[in-house]
């Protein structure tokens, strides 16, 4: 599992940090696991369906907040980015197959060799750019999570301390 983390020294309140670290993510339809003082667990919202539903929060299955030593300190285990990027590798080698094989019947069907390479090369530039922006798709989604979870910790940290 690819994990995400953030830490920074803290001096404040670090019930006031966690309480808006857990505010953003309870309305974010994060379910709260376990609470202490120093300490909060979430459980990621189920992923939608629709693409244009999701939250900025929703790539993370797992959230862990925690206040310990002076420092506060974010993870978040990357499930749904994860679950992506394993789709995307059974794609690519679907794509990969369905290239191979459009390569090989054109070449047995076709009356020349040039033809059959050329519509073999063809279908290998089409599955090769549908992976291409697929994966280009899934990293950037994947930094606009990233980016969002670390404006979140750096605004709880920033108000934590204006006490």
């Amino acid at each position: 599992m690819d994990n995400f983390s953030l830490q920074s020294n803290f001096e404040g309140d670090p019930a006031k940090a966690l309480e808006i670290l857990a505010t953003t993510l309870s309305s974010s339809g994060f379910r709260v696991l376990s609470r202490s003082a120093a300490e909060m667990d979430f459980k990621g919202p189920p992923q939608p369906g629709n693409i244009s539903e999701m939250n900025r929060y929703w790539g993370a299955s797992q959230v862990k907040l925690m206040h310990k030593n002076g420092t506060l300190r974010l993870e978040a285990e990357m499930g749904a980015i994860n679950r992506t990027n394993a789709i995307g590798r059974w794609a690519f080698i679907v794509m990969l197959s369905l290239a191979a094989i459009t390569l090989t019947v054109t070449l047995t069907m076709s009356e020349g060799v040039e033809a059959g390479l050329i519509a073999g090369a063809g279908s290998l530039i089409f599955f090769g750019g549908m992976m291409l922006f697929f994966r280009t798709m899934v990293s950037g989604q994947e930094r606009r999570i990233k980016a969002s979870y670390e404006s979140l910790f750096h605004n709880a940290a920033m108000l934590g301390r204006s006490v």
